[in-house]
């Protein structure tokens, strides 16, 4: 069970002995505001297993609010059942949380700020199959290897989402489950979803996310 007071009483511990510059000043208080206004959306979440488009046969999705530092990873595997780590596409960035919205208790507006994104190999398997494929038109991995990709994604030879990118979504916790909006275009306020997407939804994870 998340703890509003023990969420805020550690980050605020953290902005106190820390020697911050105005940026990671703006940054603790940005996580302040997410946490009042949400703190059940702390921690890290994850999908059921899904059937891969990109490598792999199967993968899995990750959410990592911590503050107001946002992580979304995409985890592939080797076999359809989520097993056998092959790589990791991982984007990092900010989150803003808005106040409540039309679909009542435990709902928001959200503003995901995608800054960054690279891509792991996790396993000797996975390493080769992005040597074979010059994934990302990268020819040099290295198995458990961070590898930059912000700003040449999006391309036929780099199936991934082009970052930077910002989202506007809306999120709702119910019965434990964390859903997001319905709809695939949230690239502007203007098209930020109205309604959940009821079909896809997270669960908390134990998964670490580094």
């Amino acid at each position: 069970m998340k703890s509003l007071s023990k969420i805020l009483i550690s980050m605020i511990f953290i902005s106190l002995t820390t020697n911050c510059t105005k940026n990671q000043a703006e940054d603790a208080k940005e996580g302040v505001q997410n946490t009042i206004k949400e703190y059940k959306i702390m921690g890290i979440w994850e999908s059921t297993c899904q059937k891969s488009k990109v490598l792999g046969l199967s993968m899995r999705e990750f959410y990592k609010f911590s503050g107001n530092g946002l992580v979304k990873a995409t985890e592939l595997y080797a076999t359809e059942d989520c097993k056998n780590s092959s790589a990791r596409i991982q984007y990092e960035g900010k989150f803003q949380i808005s106040d409540k919205n039309h679909l009542g208790e435990n709902s928001r507006y959200i503003d995901l700020d995608y800054q960054k994104v690279y891509i792991t190999p996790l396993s000797k398997s996975g390493t080769s199959l992005l040597k074979k494929l010059s994934f990302c038109d990268v020819s040099e991995w290295t198995l458990d290897t961070k590898v930059n990709l912000t700003g040449t994604s999006n391309r036929p030879t780099c199936p991934i989402e082009h970052t930077p990118q910002k989202i506007y979504d809306i999120t709702k916790i119910e019965d434990s489950k964390l859903y997001f909006g319905a709809g695939k275009s949230k690239m502007d306020l203007a098209s930020r979803p109205m309604e959940l997407n009821k079909d896809v939804f997270f669960t908390e994870s134990h998964q670490r996310l580094d």
